[in-house]
């Protein structure tokens, strides 16, 4: 069998959606699933420092994500698929057969989940959806480390205005309402601001309605998975994807 046939679970899903939650929560005490390095991880070791040879820069960490989202989205239109074209190469240095039942944390956008499903002909699909509001609230919440946008001090009163410089960020929230939630949940104006252009930044890199139609279109239920996790709790969510497994 060669590397491009593994059986591999793929998550597909964008930031705050649910997956690392669910995974940690479906691998707990359980060995028969194996994760695969993430989408970050990929990143770090294959996509960036090949990017920044190819610029002529230091190979260094690179925190801020959406210059994280530039050099991926330069390593995108050198290599079609991008993340999968990763992925294929992290493959190739695989010893042997794995044992284990593989998960990939996670493709994104229509690029991504079309080479998938045409280069790796057993992968699966569980394709992970939440609002944008929830994706906001979860991102506000967990305030991960690696959720930093570089962005300047503002006042309450400068927020809104901040807010529409996004752009495209009126088309994704209502501004007033976010600006509100410096008040009722006592975020920080930089806080917010990172988190709405993490989102906006996001849907303008990868479009995850295109692959979700597309995925919908090509593979069989047995093949694809599709959860909003708004709508259920961790445990359904868990027990949905055993069971579909």
């Amino acid at each position: 069998m060669s590397k491009s046939d593994l059986p591999i679970i793929i998550i597909v899903g964008l930031t705050g959606v649910g997956k690392s939650t669910t995974l940690e929560a479906l691998k707990k005490d359980n060995e028969q699933y194996r994760l695969l390095p993430n989408r970050r991880e990929l990143t770090d070791q294959i996509i960036i420092p090949e990017i920044q040879r190819e610029l002529g820069l230091p190979e260094k960490p690179v925190k801020d994500r959406l210059q994280r989202f530039e050099l991926t989205r330069r390593y995108r239109r050198k290599h079609s698929g991008g993340m999968v074209y990763a992925l294929h190469q992290y493959l190739a240095t695989l010893d042997g057969q794995p044992s284990q039942t593989l998960l990939l944390d996670n493709l994104r956008g229509l690029e991504e989940v079309k080479s998938a499903v045409e280069t790796l002909s057993n992968s699966r699909f569980i394709f992970f959806d939440a609002p944008d509001t929830v994706r906001l609230e979860r991102l506000l919440s967990r305030r991960d480390s690696f959720d930093f946008v570089e962005a300047s001090e503002l006042n309450v009163e400068a927020l809104e205005a901040a807010l529409r410089q996004i752009e495209g960020g009126d088309k994704v929230f209502d501004l007033p309402e976010l600006a509100a939630l410096v008040k009722q949940r006592r975020v920080s104006e930089d806080d917010l601001l990172d988190a709405v252009r993490i989102i906006v930044t996001e849907r303008q890199n990868y479009d995850a309605t295109a692959a979700l139609d597309y995925l919908q279109c090509v593979l069989a239920e047995t093949r694809l998975l599709y959860l909003d996790t708004s709508l259920h709790s961790l445990e359904y969510v868990v027990q949905r994807i055993q069971r579909w497994l």
